[in-house]
């Protein structure tokens, strides 16, 4: 399969960068989720950093890596959304931004059979235990408001989500190191 230089309006260019995209796309969410506390603005910038990706495909170079350009071209989509924002909270730094990015993307092969292996995982978990984990992790809710949601102690919350998470890393460890991933 030719990557090389297609403009994103061909119909192959378009397969190519949704394969490309398809095997990134967790790479990058992840990077974003690093680097942006606010659940609403990881968004803003994920689909900034799509929209840059598509918009620019025929630049980029198919002898590298796609998500280590999808990774570089989120870092820039970052720092311009903390140039935007007037308080700066627990956000990492420049130098701190740099060399998160450069792990994820010496990592990012490590990723997918970990990701598979979650995704195969999150198949044992009820409806309850997916929906508090969904809440907590993806919405970027607090265990109050989890708890409020469902009707629970926060302690409660707590417990399970730790339980779920040990439960959640077991099962990972487990199919990587049978190959099942």
């Amino acid at each position: 399969m030719s990557l090389h230089r297609k403009p994103i309006h061909s119909t192959q260019a378009v397969l190519d960068f949704t394969l490309l995209w398809g095997k990134a796309q967790d790479s990058v969410r992840a990077f974003i989720s690093v680097s942006v506390p606010n659940v609403h603005d990881r968004e803003d910038v994920l689909q900034s950093t799509v929209h840059y990706l598509i918009e620019h495909f025929e630049e980029y170079d198919p002898q590298r890596p796609f998500v280590a350009w999808a990774i570089g071209v989120a870092r820039y989509r970052i720092l311009e959304y903390r140039q935007k924002q007037t308080r700066r909270g627990r956000e990492l730094g420049g130098d701190a931004l740099q060399m998160v990015s450069q792990a994820f993307m010496e990592h990012a092969d490590d990723a997918e059979p970990r990701a598979d292996a979650l995704r195969q995982c999150l198949q044992m978990l009820n409806q309850k235990q997916l929906k508090i984990i969904s809440r907590k992790y993806y919405d970027g809710l607090g265990h109050e408001a989890i708890a409020a949601e469902f009707d629970m102690k926060p302690n409660t919350v707590s417990v399970m989500i730790r339980r779920i998470r040990l439960a959640l890393g077991k099962c990972i460890e487990a199919r990587i190191e049978s190959g099942a991933c």
